[in-house]
């Protein structure tokens, strides 16, 4: 009997592993982190993968050459600290040494930048601790900081941020914007983007009045798009306290200031995007889009129930937006570096899917610092040890992505079939169930579409379809509707005239008089 067991459990073993080998390599791979949605209500549901780790590149894969890690490898990054792309390379600031790194489209080391010279070497800058990294029409900006001494031995910071081509050629220098505004000691330029006009948009540690906006000669020219005031429970007290018993009636106070912006990034089409990480924002404003005027354009999810939140949801650990990237079709990528987590967003504020975690297998990452897109894979840079880690599209997020863009278009019905592939990987997804209802709410489906639109709780899309099935009803059932009103009527009139002569009410018969 033992004898035999052992036969099967061995035909069994060759079987499984003649099955795993038939399987593609997709399949075998495993991420270390689940998805999940929100439904209207706010809750959380199990989700598909949207996106998986294809693989991580550390500083030895891509044979950087040059600088020193901090804890002391030779040829290593040192607390990189922001990644842009720009057409087929990227550009890394290796902010602990000194200089930027550009790769080439296979993130393999191309050169690095430690100063700005001009042609005749008569005009240089040091590259020093740089902190961000901009690329626009074959001019490099790059975000310097430094520590300096006044006349009295003071340290102060004195930032700038210094202007070459893609030679590393000296172009321009913009210091400390020299204006009545700016009244801070200490500048200090963290993230700096330009728009299609050549005004900087710059924003600066400690100021709080928005960001600074420089013209293409460096003059000051005001501040902008400021994150609103929280009125929270202990200011509101304040100002109570101070409307009923006058400004000077407490010792100590509470400043009435807003916060800090985390990062900013700029559009093709000139839209400003904002990310704020401290939970001292709401949380439908953790996340902004800014039109010229320095408004809050950004859509909210039109059919949630519950107040957008960008971020987790969860009150058991906190959610710290650091950098956000917005590709070609509007698709939003926001960086957690609290939970080591990306979250996807389309222009409607949608979420379509959440990746990564914080840890050392591939997929995860111990300090999320920058994102940004090539062709259709997202490069997340880890600052602890300098490593990119490349996520790749899985097939479900591939149908996503093409049905939320005809979603977009107002293109309902072309995006029905996509889906409805949709829902048979990911039936929790509500807002596949509304686009479903659109589709046929435009192929005046009345009927059926008001399931759909129910559980994707488009309600004005409800309201509409079910005033066009009512009319469908009666119009398709007018041949006997109106008998059948006719009949109530005359049943009605029968009925009251019976309970009359029932109860002995006699109907008082009117006589005319004539005068």
């Amino acid at each position: 009997m033992k004898k035999i067991t052992r036969i099967i459990s061995a035909v069994l073993c060759v079987a499984l592993v003649a099955s795993l080998a038939a399987l593609p390599v997709s399949a075998l791979s495993v991420a270390p982190y689940n998805s999940y949605d929100y439904d209207p209500y706010g809750g959380a549901t199990a989700s598909p993968l949207g996106y998986t780790p294809l693989k991580r590149v550390n500083y030895n894969d891509m044979k950087v050459v040059g600088g020193v890690s901090s804890s002391g490898v030779e040829n290593a990054f040192n607390r990189p600290e922001d990644m842009f792309r720009y057409n087929d390379k990227f550009f890394i600031a290796d902010t602990g040494n000194n200089r930027i790194v550009e790769l080439d489209s296979e993130l393999n080391f191309v050169r690095d930048y430690t100063v700005f010279a001009s042609a005749d070497g008569s005009t240089s800058y040091d590259l020093l601790s740089p902190r961000d990294v901009f690329v626009k029409d074959d001019e490099m900006y790059v975000v310097c900081n430094r520590t300096i001494a006044d006349e009295n031995g003071v340290n102060f910071k004195d930032g700038y941020i210094v202007v070459a081509d893609m030679d590393g050629t000296y172009k321009r220098y913009y210091g400390k914007p020299e204006a009545d505004a700016i009244d801070f000691r200490d500048y200090e330029p963290l993230t700096v983007v330009v728009d299609n006009s050549g005004y900087l948009y710059i924003r600066a540690l400690g100021v709080l009045e928005g960001l600074i906006i420089l013209d293409k000669h460096g003059e000051f020219v005001q501040y902008y798009g400021a994150n609103k005031v929280v009125m929270s429970f202990a200011l509101a007290i304040q100002v109570m306290w101070k409307k009923v018993f006058g400004r000077k009636s407490t010792a100590t106070t509470i400043k009435a200031v807003p916060t800090e912006m985390s990062n900013i990034f700029i559009d093709p089409e000139g839209f400003i995007y904002t990310t704020t990480s401290t939970n001292t924002v709401a949380a439908d404003l953790r996340l902004r889009k800014l039109n010229p005027v320095g408004d809050n354009v950004l859509a909210a999810d039109a059919n949630a129930i519950v107040s957008t939140v960008y971020g987790d949801r969860s009150t058991m650990a906190g959610t710290a937006l650091e950098d956000v990237y917005v590709d070609e079709n509007e698709m939003i990528a926001v960086v957690d570096t609290a939970r080591s987590r990306i979250f996807i967003y389309d222009n409607r504020s949608v979420q379509l899917t959440v990746f990564g975690v914080g840890s050392e297998q591939l997929g995860g990452t111990s300090y999320p610092t920058a994102i940004t897109k090539y062709n259709d894979y997202y490069y997340v840079l880890d600052q602890v040890d300098g490593s990119i880690t490349i996520y790749k599209p899985t097939d479900y997020m591939k149908k996503l992505l093409i049905a939320d863009s005809y979603y977009r278009e107002g293109e309902y019905v072309k995006g029905e079939q996509y889906w409805r592939e949709v829902l048979k990987y990911n039936s929790n997804f509500s807002i596949a169930y509304a686009a479903i209802g659109k589709s046929l709410l435009e192929k005046e489906k009345y009927q059926e579409c008001l399931a759909y639109l129910k559980y994707g709780q488009d309600r004005t899309s409800y309201s509409a379809a079910l005033a066009e099935y009512r009319k469908e009803y009666v119009r398709d059932n007018f041949y006997w509707f109106v008998p059948l009103i006719v009949a109530c009527g005359v049943g009605l009139l029968s009925g009251i005239s019976l309970a009359q002569s029932a109860l002995g009410i006699k109907k008082k018969k009117q006589s005319i008089k004539f005068k």
